[in-house]
């Protein structure tokens, strides 16, 4: 990705990725597969692994009644040693703008090739048979998200799985009232 259009992604709030996503992911007009709104459907499950062993996820898809095409997918990644509680949030508003969406939880919370095997074993699940909402979904308009320590893997894991159409990494990019010394741009 071109590095200052990298800067500019990670300094869009939160919100912007649903715009982002939609540009990205969209293959026709009317896409993503529904209108705003109605009531999402959520579920918690234990996926497979690549690799071996199994990982807790939420899986979260639009209402159906809403629902016009197949839906994009989208595999979200929680911060560093944060829970899946921690990004229900934007896979909520996600599946209530037309996407199915699974965050999955890495084995190790501060393991890049954790973060990366989760990320990838959520795009598994998502176009597998096991994903109960697989007949809503577009198993070819795969995009993902991370926050944090999700979203610095987020482009190695995109290199290494070619079924990722589009990639959104967000953070806390903003100067807090002590300094962020996360922030290279911080002045305090």
């Amino acid at each position: 990705m071109i590095p200052s259009l990298n800067f500019f992604i990670r300094s869009l709030p939160p919100l912007a990725l649903f715009l982002l996503f939609t540009i990205s992911l969209a293959a026709a007009p009317g896409r993503p597969c529904g209108g705003l709104g109605g009531t999402i459907r959520l579920q918690d499950v234990v996926i497979p692994q690549r690799g071996g062993g199994t990982l807790n996820a939420k899986v979260f898809a639009p209402d159906p009644a809403l629902q016009t095409t197949r839906c994009p997918a989208i595999s979200i990644l929680p911060g560093g040693g944060a829970d899946i509680s921690s990004v229900e949030w934007a896979a909520a508003r996600l599946a209530a703008a037309g996407y199915v969406v699974v965050i999955t939880k890495p084995q190790s919370g501060g393991s890049l090739e954790d973060y990366n095997t989760a990320a990838i074993s959520g795009i598994d699940f998502l176009v597998s048979s096991s994903n109960p909402y697989l007949i809503d979904t577009d198993t070819n308009a795969i995009g993902a998200a991370g926050w944090s320590l999700g979203a610095r893997v987020l482009t190695r894991t995109q290199e290494q799985d070619t079924r990722i159409s589009a990639i959104v990494e967000w953070d806390n990019l903003a100067t807090s009232e002590t300094g962020d010394i996360g922030s290279p741009q911080c002045t305090n």
